[in-house]
């Protein structure tokens, strides 16, 4: 059985866990809805692919969809909604760059409008 200063002790963490997991909610920040990811038939052209309108993947290479020029990630759902507008020609994949989030439905909605490391923050 409990003494009145120990149940005083749980009742106090208690309301403190209470506080402190009401308060965490309140500051979580939403975060941005995935992209669909729709499969393609067989031998689709990349440039007829759900990966070219969503990622920008929309030239073949060795066999692979992949990004070739900024046109082919400036078209994307990836640009539009994230920023990811900008070919890294090093690794064929459309990235944040400079000013590519402004605009973006990301910078807009979740306030993630500066290009660092690749992506919109």
């Amino acid at each position: 059985m409990l003494g009145s200063s120990s149940l005083r002790v749980v009742v106090l963490a208690l309301g403190t866990f209470a506080a402190l997991s009401f308060a965490s909610v309140g500051c979580r920040k939403e975060l941005p809805e995935k992209y669909p990811d729709e499969r393609d038939p067989p031998r689709t052209p990349c440039d007829q692919t759900n990966v070219c309108r969503i990622w920008g993947w929309c030239a073949e290479v060795d066999g692979e969809c992949k990004p070739t020029t900024n046109d082919h990630c400036r078209g994307s759902m990836a640009c539009q909604k994230g920023g990811l507008c900008s070919l890294e020609p090093y690794v064929s994949k459309c990235i944040a760059k400079d000013d590519d989030c402004v605009g973006s439905t990301w910078c807009e909605v979740y306030d993630l409008c500066e290009a660092r490391e690749g992506v919109c923050k």
